[in-house]
């Protein structure tokens, strides 16, 4: 139905995360312990990426591991589910440059906040601006992360449309 769909593109929405489960033999066997800052969990930990479509409160696909596997590793496994033409919205934990790039590589744009490594001000610093509190700006991909990555159809850089926002939260203006 068309009203999933924005420009006649569909919308997915990407998140993850933790479900703790019984303290059976079978789920510690099989899911482990989660270890943390105040030491391992109480319950066998599990993790879960999903992908749901927009508007439709249905889930498209999803990932179930135990805690030792990453979301982005996860959300790695679904990328084929995703048709081409597609938007991805997620929160910055997904906004790696390796993400952006390998969704852009199969024709998939995404929205999401700038990963916390990324310094807003240098980038716009050395960005182009293309209306108010929008710039076009380059990101570019480390030495040491195209290593870790071991992928040579990253590109070196990658242009995105940098927006910031004025949003309420807490009763305060927040700029995102």
């Amino acid at each position: 139905s068309s009203h999933f769909l924005y420009r006649h593109r569909p919308v997915f929405l990407i998140d993850g995360s933790t479900i703790s489960m019984p303290d059976a033999p079978e789920l510690i066997e099989r899911f482990g312990y989660a270890g943390g800052r105040y030491g391992k969990s109480r319950f066998p930990v599990g993790r879960i990426t999903f992908i749901l479509l927009a508007g439709a409160h249905g889930v498209w696909d999803y990932r179930f591991a135990d805690f030792r596997r990453s979301e982005d590793a996860q959300l790695h496994r679904m990328w084929d589910r995703l048709p081409g033409g597609s938007i991805c919205i997620f929160d910055r934990q997904f906004s790696s440059f390796y993400n952006l790039a390998k969704l852009l590589q199969h024709g998939i744009d995404s929205i999401s906040r700038l990963h916390h490594h990324r310094d807003p001000k240098k980038l716009i610093a050395e960005g182009r601006p293309i209306g108010r509190n929008e710039w076009l700006v380059w990101l570019d991909l480390m030495p040491h992360r195209r290593k870790r990555y071991n992928d040579p159809s990253l590109p070196k850089r990658l242009c995105v449309r940098l927006i910031r926002a004025t949003l309420p939260r807490k009763g305060k203006s927040k700029q995102l």
